[in-house]
């Protein structure tokens, strides 16, 4: 699976790339004593369906995924509740940045501002997190899901720091 992108500009800019994009998810049930618990791995970025075939750590990396979901489905088995209520939250690299994108990106987007129908919308300059708050956009890790040799407009990929002073200074499109 993969995009080809050419972008042709008013302004002379004339930029391609070729975008492939491939994921594999292994999920797991497994059930002991009448409980049923799952467990599940996988992976994949702007690669090929060879990915999945490569040596990942002496497994070919699908057989890999799949002996770890069965490893996460054995510990669940025996796992405790974790605490309720409120408690802190903390954000890691990785899947997290998929979270903050769909709970705050989308509402950045120019055509949902356009429209009204954000939760940012009307709010261009304010303050809109708190001064904790550093939100780091790294499009230029290679074979990455969020990386992208150039952007839509032609734009090559870039790093963006998204907090500047905690505002919404600028919009983007879908």
């Amino acid at each position: 699976m993969y995009e080809l992108i050419l972008v042709a500009a008013t302004d002379g800019t004339l930029a391609a790339d070729v975008r492939p994009l491939v994921r594999l998810s292994v999920s797991v049930l497994v059930e002991e004593d009448g409980k049923r618990e799952r467990g599940s791995s996988g992976g994949g970025g702007r690669f090929g369906y060879d990915y999945f075939l490569a040596s990942q750590e002496g497994d070919v990396r699908a057989d890999a995924w799949a002996k770890e979901a069965v490893r996460m489905a054995l510990v669940n088995l025996s796992a405790v509740a974790a605490p309720a209520g409120m408690l802190p939250v903390v954000l890691g690299a990785g899947w997290p940045g998929v979270l903050l994108h769909e709970a705050v990106g989308h509402g950045l987007e120019g055509d949902f501002n356009r429209r009204g129908t954000s939760v940012f919308s009307g709010h261009m300059g304010e303050l809109v997190a708190s001064e904790l708050c550093t939100v780091v956009d790294d499009g230029t890790i290679a074979d990455r899901r969020g990386s992208v040799a150039i952007d839509d407009e032609g734009t090559p990929g870039a790093i963006q720091r998204a907090n500047r002073k905690r505002h919404s200074e600028r919009l983007y499109a879908g």
